[in-house]
């Protein structure tokens, strides 16, 4: 009693240092208010005056300077310099769980003319005492390294057995299973859709670069933007286009875990997902001008009737608002600089449209045909289907060759080398699965099928006038085989229509006479 008294004599004031291991820890019967609380009743009972409270609720990392609460600890008694304080917390564990931590953060306290105080230990500087407070630090360091290689064997573990178990992914959120055995990946809508879309159209060629993808991303008020300025960095799409848990698959290569299916939906196939890393692979440098711009949605898809190069779009102050142009910018040309208004050029392009939209019996036709396309498609789908069961079987085949030469051999080079090719084998293996069961489950009907070609064969016209920038420069693009040549004075030139269009408009015009069952060639007597 009499060192209670001695302490509460000296003028000194107590600060409180409260440590958990996670946020939900703050809310359980050991968080942050009853290591507070027991704090605050010890300095009661000596007398001392609680100045301060300090908390951290992150894990329990060796390097105490990690943890904002013991910064801000370490830098308030720091400065103060007429007062002296006594540190107080819960319990050593708390304090530090790494030995030379743990006695690098109590000399700096020291050297701070700080006291250490901690409820359940007694520090003593007598060699025994120093002595038993290194051997309870290494205590604590060996029941965090335990506790992080048991839950890193647990987490590696639920990988294997195809259940992700780190950060959810953009589109993702986690909930818990009701089979039991933890939590699970499911879609997070309106996220998932979106990032759906991003990478089915970049697979597709809808998106020709990342950069179109970035676009997009930006232009969904949903979608998490990590620059100010509403806006998405290059890195975060470059991350998001390769991240194979989107396919419904997941490897984790620092952990030694191979391709496998996962336990979570997919947003794209894994064949979608190859073709996206054979598209980045394949151009390094794939983040491109952007020509796409609510304000012009034709730059790039128009041309100077002159030089035939496309024109771009930019804006003129006038003398009371702005107005929006499209120019030629190409040197040497006449019309270079010239600028014709942005709202006659659309419009023109409507009424090109409209003159392109094909009659209602030549949609018939096409509709005919269409429907040979789609039974065409079906049967190269079988024929597919097929071709990837042989191929699994030669893989099963060829996998099973090579256990046998791993099992027969002593040379640890040709083992390496054996296992890198079974690898390479099981990864082709999971790609060609995951393709045969989409060929299996393909549900799109025939009629859905024509129904999509035959919207914007219909009516291009109606499409364009009612969809924003993006619908715009996807008509146009899918209309006309290149960028259409304007003049100021005369509009649209005659445009080369892409193949669909072209084909409707021969058969609207009469040419569409069979070949002569001799041939094209003259006949010869």
């Amino acid at each position: 009693m009499s060192h209670v008294t001695s302490i509460g004599s000296t003028g000194l004031r107590a600060v409180i240092y409260c440590r958990v291991s996670s946020v939900r820890q703050t809310k359980d019967g050991s968080g942050l208010a009853t290591q507070e609380q027991r704090c605050r009743e010890y300095a009661d009972s000596v007398g001392l005056d609680v100045t301060k409270v300090f908390r951290d609720d992150m894990t329990g990392s060796g390097d105490f300077m990690k943890r904002p609460g013991m910064r801000e600890l370490l830098s308030f008694v720091g400065r103060s310099s007429k007062c002296k304080y006594v540190v107080i917390f819960d319990d050593l564990k708390r304090f530090a769980r790494d030995t030379v931590h743990h006695l690098t953060l109590r000399d700096t306290l020291m050297s701070h003319g700080a006291m250490v105080k901690c409820l359940n230990h007694t520090f003593d500087d007598s060699p025994e005492g120093r002595f038993l407070e290194t051997i309870l630090a290494a205590q604590g360091q060996l029941e965090r390294e335990q506790l992080g290689r048991q839950t890193n064997q647990k987490m590696r573990a639920r990988l294997m057995g195809g259940y992700w178990v780190f950060k959810a992914a953009i589109g993702y959120k986690y909930v818990r299973d009701q089979k039991g055995g933890g939590k699970v990946l499911v879609r997070d809508e309106p996220l998932a859709s979106i990032m759906q879309t991003a990478l089915k159209g970049y697979a597709s060629g809808r998106f020709a670069t990342p950069a179109d993808v970035k676009c997009f991303l930006e232009s969904e008020p949903e979608f998490p933007k990590d620059l100010k300025g509403e806006s998405v960095r290059f890195e975060t799409v470059d991350r998001l286009l390769r991240r194979v848990l989107y396919s419904g698959h997941l490897e984790h290569k620092e952990w030694g875990i191979s391709l496998r299916k996962g336990h979570h939906p997919a947003l794209i196939t894994l064949d979608e997902f190859e073709m996206i890393q054979q598209k980045l692979d394949g151009k390094k440098r794939g983040f491109t001008r952007i020509d796409e711009h609510p304000d012009f949605p034709l730059r790039g898809l128009v041309a100077c009737n002159d030089c035939e190069q496309p024109m771009t779009g930019s804006w003129s102050r006038g003398s009371t608002k702005r107005f929006a142009y499209y120019r030629c910018q190409t040197k040497g040309c006449v019309r270079s600089g010239k600028s014709i208004r942005a709202e006659l050029v659309e419009a023109d392009m409507a009424n090109l449209l409209m003159q392109i939209s094909p009659s209602p019996e030549t949609l018939s036709v096409a509709n005919a045909m269409l429907s040979d396309v789609v039974a065409n498609q079906e049967n190269e789908v079988e024929r597919t289907k097929k071709a990837t069961e042989k191929r699994l079987r030669e893989i099963d085949q060829a996998v099973d060759a090579l256990v046998d030469r791993i099992a027969a051999t002593k040379e640890p080079r040709l083992i390496d080398t054996y296992e890198s090719r079974v690898l390479d084998l099981e990864r082709k293996r999971t790609i060609l699965t995951d393709k045969l069961q989409t060929l299996v489950g393909r549900e799109q009907s025939q009629s859905e099928s024509i129904e999509l070609a035959l919207t914007l064969l219909s009516n291009p016209c109606k499409i364009y006038k009612k969809g924003d920038h993006r619908v715009r420069r996807l008509v146009a693009k899918l209309a006309f085989e290149r960028p259409v040549p304007y003049s100021k004075e005369s509009g649209y030139r005659t445009p080369d229509l892409s193949f669909p269009f072209k084909a409707l408009e021969d058969f609207k015009l009469g040419k569409n006479k069979l070949v002569p069952p001799h041939g094209l060639e003259p006949r010869t007597y």
